[in-house]
């Protein structure tokens, strides 16, 4: 997806900010993204307030996976951005970032700041679906590994101390090794049963990333 330029400026900074940025778009085009993400950079430089350059320069850390980076240029660029549109698109690139890192939460809130911003863009409204879906799985594998421990702490608990009797302590083992057994037996049924249930369930991809440049 492209988007207008704004006017152009006629002073020796914005002659070399723009000139930096038609480089990192040459670079882009050629799938040259380390070197696109330089020349976006040094567009910054001569002007640390320019959107589009802090903008292309994230799209270019997005291409390379260096998405720590990413996250912090779209950061700086919702904040140098002039009207919603330009900061909505920041936020949702930081948001499809976010997804690449399987962070979840952070990605939800990123969607939800796009929405804000403009509520009726679907693929932001998508993306968050998508996000809560997984979100909402992984807590539910987190409880069911937090359940599994807790059982076996209280199932330890229960084993006698060293001062019992000897010919009470061979017989309460062998009790304990078939309950665990029987444990081992239900987890791994329930574990198969999720894997079916994963398989047989239908997920749809997030959308594509709004990953072009701003001219």
């Amino acid at each position: 997806m492209l988007w207008l330029a704004l006017s152009l400026g006629t002073t020796s900074f914005a002659q070399s900010e723009k000139r930096h940025l038609r480089e990192g778009n040459r670079h882009y085009d050629r799938e040259e993204y380390a070197k696109a993400a330089d020349a976006y950079g040094k567009s910054t430089e001569s002007k640390p307030d320019y959107y589009k350059g802090r903008f292309n320069q994230g799209n270019a850390l997005y291409r390379i996976g260096d998405f720590d980076s990413a996250i912090g240029t779209y950061d700086a660029a919702g904040r140098l951005a002039s009207d919603k549109a330009q900061r909505a698109n920041a936020f949702y690139n930081q948001g499809n970032t976010y997804m690449e890192l399987k962070q979840w939460d952070k990605a939800i809130q990123s969607y939800k700041q796009v929405l804000k911003m403009n509520p009726t863009d679907e693929e932001a409204r998508y993306n968050l679906a998508y996000a809560q879906k997984m979100l909402q799985e992984q807590q539910s594998e987190g409880g069911s590994e937090n359940q599994e421990q807790q059982e076996e702490q209280e199932q330890q608990e229960q084993e006698p101390s060293e001062d019992d009797q000897e010919q009470q302590q061979q017989p309460r083992e062998q009790q304990l090794s078939n309950e665990q057994m029987e444990q081992l037996l239900k987890a791994l049924e329930q574990q198969e049963q999720k894997v079916q249930e994963k398989v047989q369930e239908q997920q749809l991809p997030a959308k594509p990333s709004k990953t072009d440049k701003d001219w």
